[in-house]
């Protein structure tokens, strides 16, 4: 039994074993979002937030948010200290409405929402590796992203970042749809409400914005596909889109471009965001290095050996690199949550490496790469272990994560 694939992809249908594969893997990924210790308990700044917000709109409604966005900005100027802002309504609007529905509190709704989108971030990681590569490289990646230390780390808690991760990778992966398959209706129209989403989830959207603009730029030397006039045009407006609806929620353009300025603004002088948020430009390597050191160091790898043959590959270090030029210069606005959205890349990359790197095996060669992968995936989950489950970090700052490898005692 087989499934059926585009017949334009040219990719080989998906086989009844890949099913059940990823079924499994799948399945796996899920029990450890859902029960990998340590047992989730509030007791972050970010999100006591969100459960705030939460609550007034459980207790008054959607109709408060211009006010809510209004006594956020008096707020912010009495104060001159910065908190995240409600404009992130998808994130929080999705939570007050699982909250109402299912009588559960805003902060077991947060983390409810957060968990089920690091869920889901495995089905689509897969696909869109296979839409990219086919059966094989679905699977490694698929594998790698579901035991990932951060996806499961991220759907532990009543974190933003994997909601945002998700919203991000669907839009890399739609827009690599709509660059094979110019001028489609359907596709265009869901990339278009993509980027919308991913507007409203979070201002990081900036950075995903800047990558996609980089990779439509750079396009007609990379031939990653054809670059459409209704194409650049849905790609603004998506983001207007959202941006409107932001508007609308805040109760005017002028509040919600003043609460984005003091969040940048207010940052700078936050004690919590300077102890957290600071470091190098290299802060995020060195970050990855200490939490998947592996993962990483293949992905680098596969850089090395790139050429403008390997689109995929190209097409998806574009995309982290243009994010990760912006990303880096944020004074006190880096964390290694934030680069939850290139996971599935990097893992990418390093699969496609450690394939690379088993060809040599010839008969053997599926048999070594499947041990290879779960040895990888088995290193990760220790390193989870290690991390959370032993040392229960919560705020990953660099000291931290050395600490808890005992490279600093």
């Amino acid at each position: 039994m087989t499934i059926t694939n585009d017949r334009n992809t040219g990719l080989p249908p998906l086989s009844k074993a890949a099913l059940i594969v990823a079924l499994l893997l799948i399945t796996t990924g899920a029990s450890l979002r859902l029960f990998a210790p340590p047992q989730f308990r509030p007791r972050g700044y970010d999100e006591a937030l969100y459960r705030n917000y939460v609550t007034m709109l459980n207790d008054h409604t959607l109709a408060v948010y211009p006010k809510l966005v209004r006594m956020y900005i008096a707020e912010q100027k009495a104060t001159g200290e910065t908190k995240l802002p409600p404009t992130r309504f998808l994130y929080i609007g999705l939570a007050h409405a699982w909250s109402l529905l299912l009588n559960v509190k805003p902060i077991l709704a947060l983390q409810t929402i957060s968990c089920i989108f690091s869920i889901l971030m495995m089905p689509l990681a897969g696909w869109f590796a296979y839409r990219l590569g086919g059966e094989r490289i679905a699977l490694g990646v698929l594998a790698l992203v579901t035991f990932s230390p951060m996806q499961i780390y991220v759907a532990r808690h009543a974190l933003i970042d994997g909601f945002f991760g998700f919203w991000a990778i669907m839009c890399v992966w739609l827009l690599w749809e709509n660059l094979q398959k110019p001028a489609h209706r359907s596709w265009l129209a869901a990339y278009t409400a993509a980027l919308a989403l991913m507007v409203l989830t979070k201002e990081n959207a900036f950075f995903v914005f800047v990558a996609i603009v980089g990779i439509l730029a750079i396009n007609q030397r990379t031939k990653f596909g054809t670059v459409s006039r209704p194409l650049v045009i849905c790609t603004f407006v998506g983001g207007l889109l959202g941006t409107a609806v932001i508007a609308l929620l805040a109760g005017g353009l002028d509040y919600a471009f003043e609460t984005y300025l003091l969040l940048v603004r207010n940052a700078s002088h936050l004690e919590y965001a300077i102890r957290t948020g600071d470091g190098p430009w290299y802060r995020y390597i060195s970050d990855l290095l200490l939490m998947s050191p592996i993962v990483l160091l293949l992905a680098i790898g596969a850089i090395f050996h790139l050429n403008r043959e390997k689109k995929t590959q190209l097409y998806l270090l574009s995309f982290v690199g243009f994010s990760y030029l912006v990303m880096c210069n944020v004074k006190y606005g880096m964390n290694l949550r934030y680069a939850n959205m290139w996971d599935m890349p990097l893992r990418f990359l390093a699969f496609s490496q450690l394939a690379a790197m088993c060809v040599r095996f010839g008969k053997r060669e599926a048999f070594i790469l499947t041990l290879c992968v779960v040895g990888l995936c088995t290193y990760d989950l220790h390193q989870y272990g290690i991390f959370f489950a032993k040392n229960e970090l919560y705020e990953l700052i660099p000291f931290d994560l050395a600490r808890s490898l005992n490279m600093i005692k």
